[in-house]
């Protein structure tokens, strides 16, 4: 009885050991590609971010919250295409009217031409 407990308590540590260190799970399956946006800095939350403006709205903006950035693209304002796998909203999303944020696994970025 006492190795079925710690078999138990083995495999019930390694499930949550493989849930909690997958992103691939909160990712909302959609790929963007080649997207248009401004990097920015949000001094709250103390992250890069890259803000993109839906053409033909008047106040829709998704805001994508890289997990990982190459430094060189830390500059405010900097005009970047990029492409990456969406993952799942910010705990914020929908508080502002006509804003959108997400976190986004990028796999590819560069300075805009």
């Amino acid at each position: 009885m006492k190795h079925l407990l710690i078999v138990l308590s083995l495999l019930f540590s390694v499930s949550l050991f493989y849930s909690c260190s997958s992103n691939d799970e909160d990712e909302t399956g959609e790929l963007v590609s080649d997207l248009s946006g401004v990097t920015k800095y949000n001094e709250y939350l103390q992250k890069w971010y890259i803000s993109c403006y839906t053409e033909g709205t008047i106040d829709e903006v998704i805001n994508y919250y890289p997990v990982k950035m190459s430094s060189q693209y830390e500059e405010n304002n900097l005009e970047v295409v990029f492409s990456g796998f969406v993952l799942s909203p910010t705990p914020n999303n929908g508080e502002v009217g006509g804003l959108k944020e997400y976190n986004i696994k990028l796999t590819s970025i560069q300075k805009k031409l």
